[in-house]
């Protein structure tokens, strides 16, 4: 698997932000910290080249499709820590080959769990992935845990 760069961070809070879906819940899980909205899906390019994000659990099986987790906080800290708990189907071929990633994979390499602390951008944080050759097919299930709580758990399936 490789790792979604950061340039498409500012630009899928970008999108985001002007998104009008409703949301699911309000999760208040500390004093300081509310989870109002949590969207997966994927990041296209229109006939412009323009970025879009299309909601979706169904990913397909296409190399470099990036495909990303998004939760909007309210919240007044400046820095939150999430970690995300990336679990397979079957073991993957290539995982992030970055030495500084702070993932870490499995022996088996079924399961990557990645931990970063950040600054919400208007609220937002997210990760994403993108396809790489020879990533499994199946059911894929990621667990997002902020300061250290579970807030949502995302399924989807690459075809």
């Amino acid at each position: 698997m490789t790792r979604w760069i950061q340039l498409f961070f500012v630009l899928v809070v970008a999108f985001f932000i002007s998104i009008p879906k409703s949301s699911p819940s309000k999760i208040k899980f500390t004093e300081e910290i509310v989870v109002d909205k949590a969207r997966f899906g994927v990041i296209i390019k229109d006939s412009d080249n323009k970025l879009n994000f299309k909601e979706t659990n169904h990913i397909p099986y296409k190399v470099g499709l990036t495909y990303v987790w998004m939760i909007h906080l309210k919240t007044t800290n400046k820095k939150v820590t999430w970690r995300e708990e990336f679990f397979l189907p079957a073991p993957a071929i290539i995982w992030d080959d970055d030495r500084k990633s702070a993932i870490r994979v499995s022996d088996d390499k079924k399961k990557a769990i990645k931990i970063e602390t950040v600054t919400p951008e208007n609220g937002w944080i997210i990760n994403g992935w993108s396809i790489a050759e020879g990533d499994p097919k199946g059911k894929h299930v990621m667990k997002i845990y902020i300061e250290g709580e579970f807030v949502k758990e995302f399924i989807f399936y690459l075809k």
